[in-house]
C-alpha cells in the first residue's frame, strides 16, 4: 500500500485536490465567463468531422454559432449535429462575419492547418482550443504565445483522451490513491 509522503502537507494536499478539480471547469472560467447556468458560450467550430466529434457533447450545452469545414462529407457530421449553426468552407470568413459575438473557438482541422486558424482566432481577441498538435516547431509555438499575451487570449491544445468526464474521474481516483487518502 502506497504512504503518504511525509514532505506533502495536508494544507498541500487539499490545495493540490482543489486545483485538480477546479481544472475541470476551467474553460468557462478561464475566459471569463460567468457560473450562471443560463449563460452560454458562442461557440465557433473549425473543422466539423472527424476529431471535431470529441467536442459535440459539451458544445452540445452551447450556442454553436458557426462551423467551418472545406469538405461537405467530413463537415456533415458537424453540420448534423448543428443544425442552427450557419456554415462556412473558409475559416477567415466566418471570423470575419462573427469575430463580435464569439466566445470560443476550437480548431479540429488537419494538423497542417492548425497555427494559421489557432493564430487568426488569437488576434481577433477569441479564446481558442486547438487539438494536437498545436503547432510544428518552436517558432509556431513561440509565435502563439506571444500572440496570446498580446491579446489577452487564453489558449488550451486540446488532447481527447483527456477530455471525457469517465477519464477525469479515474485520474482524480488515482490522485487520490497515490496521495494515501483512498
Amino acid at each position: 500500500m502506497n504512504q503518504l509522503n511525509s514532505n506533502l502537507s495536508r494544507r498541500e494536499c487539499l490545495r493540490l485536490s482543489l486545483l485538480s478539480a477546479g481544472s475541470l471547469a476551467w474553460p468557462r472560467c478561464a475566459i471569463g465567463q460567468t457560473s450562471d447556468a443560463n449563460s452560454k458560450l458562442n461557440v465557433a467550430m473549425i473543422g466539423g468531422g472527424g476529431i471535431a466529434q470529441t467536442a459535440f457533447g459539451d458544445c452540445r450545452r452551447e450556442n454553436v454559432v458557426a462551423i467551418t469545414d472545406v469538405d461537405d462529407v467530413s463537415g456533415a457530421l458537424g453540420f448534423d449535429a448543428f443544425p442552427n449553426a450557419k456554415r462556412y468552407r473558409d475559416f477567415r470568413k466566418m471570423l470575419d462575419t462573427h469575430d463580435q459575438e464569439l466566445d470560443l473557438v476550437i480548431v479540429s482541422t488537419p494538423d497542417h492547418t492548425h497555427f494559421v486558424a489557432t493564430y487568426a482566432a488569437i488576434e481577433r481577441g477569441i479564446a481558442v482550443q486547438t487539438q494536437k498538435p498545436l503547432t510544428h516547431d518552436l517558432w509556431q509555438a513561440r509565435t502563439l504565445q506571444k500572440a496570446a499575451k498580446k491579446f489577452g487570449v487564453q489558449t488550451v491544445m486540446g488532447n481527447q483522451g483527456h477530455n471525457f468526464e469517465g477519464r477525469n474521474r479515474r485520474s482524480a481516483g488515482s490522485f487520490e490513491r497515490q496521495m494515501g487518502l483512498m
